[in-house]
């Protein structure tokens, strides 16, 4: 897909008049109900005292979408975050990345606010599962979550709930931890849901593996951030992995 046409930034006090007109249109289309909120509360809260607020403006200056965040905070991991109040992208410019333009513009507001993790509520709508399925996952009733590694084990695993009693005696770095964890997940009645591949870290060659991804994905211009992981690499040394930044 090409980037879509259109420039993200933070909301201004002038955008408020198109923020109602959008605000009144997303709760027609999603909810059938009306929009509650007034102009004025969107100056005095939403343009970041309460909530932050981000518009797509398109090249005729019109503003075509918003996306609508707050701080949070993960209490369970003492990690502080962001939640997705709103999105919306008016029908004319759907299917062109504008949606998912603006979430990124948002996850990385949060992120210089010291956030780590984004999240936010979902809606049924069919457009809007599209997007989901572009920028994040959901795994309704799973008790599980299992992220496969390439060495046969697993790059992360998740519960809900309570710990499942599957650890005990797996035999652990050979190629049978993943199979063996997950038959007894299943033997536990477990709902499992699954992550696509990963892999792990764990040597020398393994690192060798990471240099070039970063490195890879550096020169492709990725919108993934591997600055974090960079660094780590850094700081290890070239004369231990081999390191040249490009």
């Amino acid at each position: 897909m090409r980037p879509p046409a259109v420039a993200v930034r933070p909301a201004r006090e002038a955008d408020v008049p198109a923020l109602v007109e959008l605000f009144h249109a997303y709760m027609r289309e999603t909810f059938k109900a009306p929009w509650r909120g007034s102009a004025e509360a969107l100056r005095r809260d939403g343009l970041g005292r309460e909530f932050s607020t981000h518009v797509a403006v398109a090249a005729d200056g019109g503003i075509v979408g918003l996306v609508a965040w707050t701080r949070s905070y993960d209490v369970h991991h003492c990690v502080a975050g962001g939640y997705l109040l709103d999105l919306y992208v008016v029908p004319e410019a759907r299917g062109r990345g504008v949606a998912a333009a603006l979430a990124c513009s948002a996850a990385a507001g949060i992120r210089r606010a010291g956030g780590a993790f984004v999240k936010g509520q979902a809606v049924e709508e069919r457009s809007a599962q599209r997007l989901y399925s572009r920028i994040a996952m959901r795994f309704d009733g799973a008790d599980c979550i299992v992220g496969p590694a390439t060495d046969g084990g697993y790059c992360l695993i998740g519960m809900r709930g309570h710990v499942w009693p599957v650890f005990a005696d797996v035999p652990w770095s050979t190629s049978r931890v993943l199979e063996t964890t997950v038959r007894r997940l299943i033997d536990c009645g477990a709902r499992l849901a699954v992550l696509p591949v990963w892999y792990d870290v764990d040597t020398a060659d393994d690192v060798q593996m990471l240099l070039g991804h970063v490195q890879a994905l550096q020169a492709a211009g990725s919108t993934i951030n591997v600055d974090a992981t960079r660094r780590a690499l850094e700081r290890l040394g070239a004369a231990t992995i081999g390191w040249s930044p490009l």
